[in-house]
């Protein structure tokens, strides 16, 4: 697989089939992003694995779903919830560069999750004084985003910009997701 098979496959998705991560899986993964890129190496992040169906169900109400898509049918229905959440905290009095971290994490477990057959769906609409009291968060940090995962059970696809301009996404009697993507004119200069 390319770079540009990675970024056109991983992309949002919101309903998964209900087979379970291993275990190890998810530990490759985490190790993955332990050893990627900090800035000054201050390493401020700490990860949150949450893989049982217990779990998946007390945390899926304190999240957030696809809010460009209405009537809440963007949300996975309880036979489509993601098997497995990996939560990002960082420091809370972390340096200024610790959000930049926080998105190299994020994007590393997304791709690492897509290249090993599952989609992904970041998550920053969360309750996450809650979900932090509930997954017992480490003192001192604050739960900043959280990764939903599992094998799609959807497809999405990038898709041109309408007519129109409009860049929100939309899914069709299926519930595919389509998400229109600026042309490349329109978004680079070389100078």
């Amino acid at each position: 697989m390319n770079m540009k098979e990675l970024v056109t496959g991983c992309r949002t998705y919101r309903k998964f089939l209900q087979e379970p991560i291993p275990r190890e899986t998810l530990v490759e993964m985490i190790e993955n992003v332990r050893i990627v890129n900090s800035a000054r190496n201050a390493q401020p992040l700490h990860y949150t694995v949450a893989a049982k169906r217990e779990d998946i169900e007390a945390i899926m109400p304190l999240t957030m779903w696809a809010g460009a898509i209405p009537n809440g049918l963007g949300r996975p229905k309880e036979d489509e919830y993601p098997v497995a959440f990996i939560f990002i905290s960082k420091i809370a009095d972390g340096n200024s560069w610790s959000d930049v971290d926080l998105g190299i994490a994020a994007d590393t477990l997304c791709k690492d999750a897509w290249l090993r057959g599952y989609g992904s769906a970041m998550l920053g609409a969360i309750n996450g004084p809650k979900i932090a009291e509930y997954v017992g968060l480490k003192e001192g940090y604050e739960l900043k985003l959280a990764i939903a995962l599992g094998k799609p059970a959807i497809k999405s696809t990038v898709v041109d910009v309408k007519e129109d301009g409009s860049l929100t996404y939309y899914v069709d009697e299926d519930f595919n997701y389509y998400v229109p993507k600026r042309p490349f004119e329109e978004i680079v200069d070389f100078i």
